[in-house]
């Protein structure tokens, strides 16, 4: 705790950041997190956190405090710290601590195998609150001989493991086929596969030709068949020409016949005049 009742931040535990008001244990554990990637010089730096809100930051800031008892004030260095000296009959059975970052790198809080952090002891974050593990920044290792090798080798039994099962598919193909997996002779092949084979290739080659020759018959026909309704259509043609002409003649028929009533009592009235003048003159 920081002086005046305050939470120090840069070193608030996860039960300690649970008990803030409107901080639950997902955004808790998100504060930090955050802090094992970037150090907390502020508490305003809290809103680069996932899930923290203006107003929560606000509500946050009279809990929250930066500086500590232990904290060094801007500007200044801190001060070195004093030299054991060994215990007399050896060097001591300690183990050794962590080493600090050098100049221009960022110090962190990973333990010395550089795993997992101190401030979860150990375990694994997915472990502790059922979420998914957040990536850390860090180095990419070198690869490992040991893991290499181990690649591989599953490489190779997986081309092995590939090879026996299409060895496998081929003799179960092969006993499907023969009923025995057993080896057919030339001769039996030939008889039995090569001849009918060539057989069926010249009866469609057959085939394919009498269907060619019937679709050329059939072109023909068509062909005679179009010059035929090209026929019927003219001779329909000319009946109908004849039909008119006919209906033409008929009425000539019929006017000459009009023609010759009327001649016949153009003459009956001429005889009537005739015999008018002659009853006249004497």
């Amino acid at each position: 705790m920081a002086a005046g009742g305050q939470l120090h931040l840069p070193t608030a535990t996860f039960e300690e950041l649970c008990a803030l008001p409107g901080v639950g244990p997902a955004l808790a554990r998100r504060i930090l997190d955050y802090r094992l990637c970037q150090p907390l010089a502020a508490v305003d730096d809290l809103a680069a956190v996932p899930g923290m809100t203006a107003a929560l930051l606000a509500r946050l800031r009279g809990h929250l405090s930066v500086e500590g008892p232990d904290c060094v004030p801007p500007g200044e260095s801190p001060p070195a710290p004093e030299a054991e000296s060994p215990p007399e009959g050896g060097t001591s059975g300690a183990a050794p601590a962590p080493s600090e970052a050098g100049p221009g790198e960022r110090p962190t809080a990973f333990s010395a195998d550089e795993n997992w952090p101190r401030s979860y002891g150990g375990v694994n974050p997915a472990v502790l609150f059922g979420e998914a593990e957040t990536a850390l920044v860090t180095d990419s290792p070198a690869p490992d001989e040991a893991a290499t090798a181990l690649d591989r080798g599953r490489a190779a039994l997986l081309v092995g493991s590939g090879a026996l099962l299409g060895t496998l598919l081929t003799l179960s193909l092969l006993y499907t086929l023969n009923q025995g997996l057993y080896y057919v002779p030339r001769q039996e092949w030939e008889r039995a596969v090569v001849q009918p084979l060539a057989t069926m290739e010249a009866e469609t080659a057959a085939l394919g030709a009498r269907v060619e020759h019937l679709e050329a018959a059939t072109t023909a026909f068509e062909s005679s068949l179009a010059a035929t309704d090209r026929r019927v259509q003219a001779l329909e043609d000319a009946s109908t020409q004849v039909e008119e002409l006919q209906a033409s003649l008929d009425t000539i028929q019929s006017d000459v016949e009009a023609v010759q009533t009327r001649v016949d009592q153009f003459g009956s009235f001429l005889e009537g005049v005739r015999s008018a003048l002659e009853d006249l003159v004497p």
